[in-house]
């Protein structure tokens, strides 16, 4: 499933309920904290609103030097209760928006990694990158920046109206009489920002997806002279990503755009009535001037309210795709909890009964069947395409079959719970894995609690050491990105040592040594079967002289088993076999 293919629309009141329940609710009492210290320094825009009316009645134009210095102690605590409850409120609600990023990221990560393999294959890791990184720092925003600002402005917003009508309810209806003019332009660009964002996010995931695949593939870059055509792509994307942040940014503005040019329409109409009674005397020079004060100062909040629409639109849609993360499960899963079946008879003999595969409606196995018999080396070998891989990779459902059963110890793997059946396979897979950590780190993945003996052996019977003892550091040696800093042949011996000190019954070798020269790749080989002499194992074999003394080879033609045999037995046919072989010794 392709999750930028696959982008739906949820209802905010959807979203917003999973959001409460898994990330705000468990952080209220911080919530409750950060709420009074915003009600203490929005409350205060409307106390200071109201001191300015005394200030010019009972200070300036009484001439009171006494009550001028007790009014502007009163105007101090003013700014200094704003000033340390909005320190503290942007303090807690950091602190809380931190925290809901934080679980986030780590559950949509934890929910990423249970999918299927095919999901990784339909979905681009700089798309999925783009969605753990990205669109969680924007729902958190929507706390941050939006939610805890609003509630801030809201209360502000209460106490300056309060203050206002106080003085003339009339001069306040007039002020903002134009604001129900807003309604439908504000709908409107909330729903061309909702538009624009969307595409925003599917362009910006896009030009992740491009950077990674640039910067993984800078060799073939290098050597072909391409540079100019990825450039072209990336400036492509660069272009609609600027077009739609742009979009985005404009109707986000539009709002408190129009929220100036209905203030001045009220401001102008207020003027002319509330200007006529001051001059007639109804009204002092400080009522004026205190509720000029809270008009000017209620615009300001009102303002960031009408943006606050807009910028919800842009926020949902990174709300929606990271709620649609949530919303997968893998298809390839165990017996229910209901389910009674064992995990594995300890036996470790493997099974294909009409075993037919698909990708992406092109079949791969058709009808394959075979049996690996516990205890013996068994190769795998075909032309490229065959279904070798597929085969491994159905043993340890990473795929699952169109039709046909597969068997380990006579058991369903489909009844084997998916943790424990992976569990019962070491794999060495076509693409090593290495991670930018140390050679050792690398190792000990394939089992933390391994001993020190059982290091060793791994290491030694993978010749890791024949390269690692030349590094400075050893097997403390980095490794770097995708094993960047080690060659294709070096990467292929840590992979195989990462497998070997799993210590499993099953050992699955999938081109595992197509990096290195046949004498190397012979000696390990040798090894293996020293080690794995009575337990089972499987090898798709790049080099076929190292399946010379394999108790059988298995020969796969178009998804089908064509041939099986000992070497012997199959080079005394004039078969496929025979002519891989043959072509590969004319190469050597």
């Amino acid at each position: 499933m392709n999750l930028e293919a696959a982008y739906e629309k949820q209802g905010t009141k959807v979203l917003l309920k999973w959001f409460w329940r898994q990330y705000v609710r468990r952080r209220m009492l911080w919530i409750i904290a950060a709420l009074l210290f915003m009600a203490v320094q929005g409350s205060m825009l409307g106390v200071l609103s109201y001191l300015i009316g005394p200030m010019f009645d009972t200070v300036f134009l009484e001439k009171n030097e006494a009550k001028l210095v007790v009014l502007g102690a009163m105007v101090f605590a003013v700014f200094a209760a704003r000033g340390v409850s909005g320190f503290l409120q942007r303090w807690i609600t950091s602190r809380v928006g931190e925290w809901i990023k934080f679980d986030l990221r780590l559950d949509m990560m934890r929910r990423v990694m249970l999918l299927d393999y095919p999901f990784f294959i339909s979905n681009e890791p700089g798309s999925l990158i783009e969605r753990v990184l990205r669109d969680t720092d924007n729902v958190k925003a929507v706390w941050s920046t939006l939610v805890a600002p609003a509630i801030r402005d809201c209360i502000a917003l209460v106490s300056l109206i309060i203050v206002a009508v106080n003085i003339d309810w009339l001069w306040t209806a007039l002020a903002v009489a134009g604001i129900p003019l807003l309604v439908f332009p504000v709908l409107l660009m909330q729903k061309l920002t909702r538009r624009a964002s969307q595409s925003e996010r599917g362009t910006s995931a896009r030009l992740s997806a491009l950077l990674d695949e640039i910067f993984h593939g800078i060799l073939v870059i290098k050597l072909f002279g391409v540079k100019d055509v990825l450039l072209g792509k990336f400036r492509e994307s660069s272009l609609q990503n600027r077009r739609d942040v742009v979009r985005t940014e404009v109707g986000m503005s539009g709002v408190p755009a129009m929220v100036d040019l209905v203030a001045g329409l009220g401001f102008f109409a207020m003027l002319l009535l509330a200007g006529a009674e001051v001059i007639e005397d109804k009204k002092t020079l400080g009522q004026f001037m205190s509720f000029f004060t809270a008009v000017i100062l209620l615009f300001d909040p009102l303002k960031r309210l009408g943006h606050f629409a807009a910028s919800w639109a842009r926020a949902k849609v990174s709300f929606e795709r990271v709620h649609s993360v949530f919303e997968l499960a893998p298809d390839i899963v165990g017996p229910g909890p209901e389910s009674q079946a064992p995990t594995g008879t300890g036996k470790s003999d493997l099974r294909f009964e009409g075993v037919s595969f698909d990708f992406g409606g092109t079949p791969v196995l058709d009808g394959f069947s075979a049996e690996f018999r516990e205890g013996d080396t068994t190769g795998l070998v075909g032309l490229s395409g065959a279904g070798k891989s597929t085969v491994i990779n159905l043993l340890i459902r990473l795929f699952e079959a169109r039709s046909g059963t597969v068997t380990i110890g006579g058991q369903d793997i489909r009844e084997i719970p998916v943790q424990d059946l992976r569990a019962s396979f070491a794999v060495v897979p076509q693409h090593p894995g290495i991670f930018d950590m140390s050679i050792r780190e690398n190792i000990e993945l394939g089992n933390p609690g391994a001993g020190a003996d059982e290091f060793d052996w791994a290491v030694r019977a993978a010749l890791v050491l024949d390269f690692a003892q030349d590094r400075e550091d050893g097997l403390d040696y980095r490794c770097g990105p995708r094993g960047s800093n080690l060659s294709g042949g070096q990467c292929q011996r840590v992979a195989i040592a990462r497998a070997l000190i799993k210590g499993t019954r099953i050992l699955l070798l999938d081109e595992s040594t197509s990096e290195l020269d046949s004498k190397t790749a012979s000696r390990i080989h040798e090894n293996i079967a020293e080690i794995y002499g009575d337990r089972t194992v499987i090898i798709v074999a790049h080099h076929l002289t190292t399946l010379r003394d394999a108790d059988s080879i298995f020969v796969l033609d178009k998804g089908k088993l064509a041939e099986r045999g000992t070497h012997e037995e199959l080079m005394g046919r004039r078969g496929i076999y025979r002519d891989l072989y043959e072509s590969e010794a004319s190469q050597a």
